[in-house]
């Protein structure tokens, strides 16, 4: 899983090679408007709560021999072409165990062709606190109105507007095993713009997003996975050995949340109960009327379209503007 990939070099050149990084990372799946638990912890998600990442983030296939030498790979680690980089993958159930399994100290990337050999000191893991989205978003998210715009809410990440900034990322998927080959789909990806300064990148100052109407839908069980990521960039300098190239070191975190759409309708307009798919009864103000496509109401008695917000009803009646 690279979490750089959409990071553009400073200088190109010709191997493409862009990022040489470290990255540790903690993903928490949020259970409640303020409560969340590892992910590791859930049954039937393949997903660890630490996971560490060590690779190249380049444009293309095009390193022959790239291997990791250091203190805790004396005699050298591949690292394998994964598909869209190259990349070592370390998972652990907890903490300590990814503290006591990763070595600190300074590693080695060297790759045959191109031919190069490129520094890296990887520190010791500094853990981001979890990222939550607010009650009230999380709260909408359990039974949200797949055909208007939504708008999901986090709480500030502040660690992402240090020194060196950071970045955040949202997908939204569903699990689809209706398909001839089951598999995750995905129907939002965003990620914020990666812009450097003087320092690194700028911070991370967004503490929302808005989800356009009739995005989140399709899921044959109307539920769908929410992803935030939240990066912190530690370390950031431009490669000695590699023209072009960046060598960074970075904490990240992952939110996960589950959505569900409630596609039920409401069973009520304006305190009326909804029958017969749509029909409200108003009896003596305004008898039948048909509320599926409110605010604009259909009159049996008028026959005809007239706009009446469901809010703007009172005990004591309502303006209605009616359609010409």
């Amino acid at each position: 899983m690279l979490l750089l990939t959409t990071m553009a070099p400073i200088a190109a050149m010709a191997q493409d090679i862009e990022f040489l990084y470290a990255d540790y990372n903690h993903a928490v799946y949020q259970n409640g408007p303020a409560s969340s638990q590892p992910m590791g912890e859930l049954i039937g998600w393949d997903w660890p709560s630490f996971s560490f990442w060590v690779g190249a983030d380049v444009s293309a296939d095009v390193i022959s021999g790239l291997s990791l030498q250091g203190p805790a790979l004396p005699g050298g680690e591949p690292v394998p072409w994964i598909g869209d980089g190259y990349e070592l993958e370390y998972t652990f159930d907890s903490k300590a165990e990814m503290t006591s399994s990763v070595v600190t100290g300074n590693y080695t990337f060297s790759a045959t062709s191109p031919s190069f050999s490129e520094g890296i000191s990887i520190p010791a893991y500094n853990q981001l606190p979890d990222q939550l989205l607010t009650s009230a978003s999380y709260n909408e998210l359990q039974a949200f109105d797949p055909a208007r715009e939504l708008t999901i809410d986090w709480l500030p990440f502040t660690e992402g507007q240090g020194e060196l900034g950071g970045t955040i990322s949202v997908e939204i998927s569903y699990w689809d095993d209706t398909l001839p080959v089951p598999g995750s789909v995905t129907v939002f990806d965003y990620e914020s713009p990666l812009v450097f300064d003087d320092n690194g990148l700028t911070p991370a100052t967004m503490t929302s997003i808005a989800i356009p109407a009739n995005t989140m839908v399709g899921s044959p069980y109307n539920s769908y996975t929410i992803v935030l990521n939240f990066m912190r960039v530690d370390t950031l300098a431009e490669a000695s050995n590699v023209t072009g190239a960046l060598v960074a070191t970075v904490t990240s975190t992952d939110t996960v949340i589950e959505a569900h759409a409630d596609l039920s309708g409401p069973t009520d307009w304006a305190g009326y109960p909804i029958v017969n798919g749509g029909y409200v009864d108003t009896a003596s103000w305004m008898g039948w009327l048909e509320v599926s496509h409110a605010p604009w109401i259909w009159s049996n008695q008028t026959q005809g379209w007239l706009y009446l917000p469901e809010d703007h009803v009172t005990e004591t009646g309502s303006w209605v503007y009616f359609a010409k």
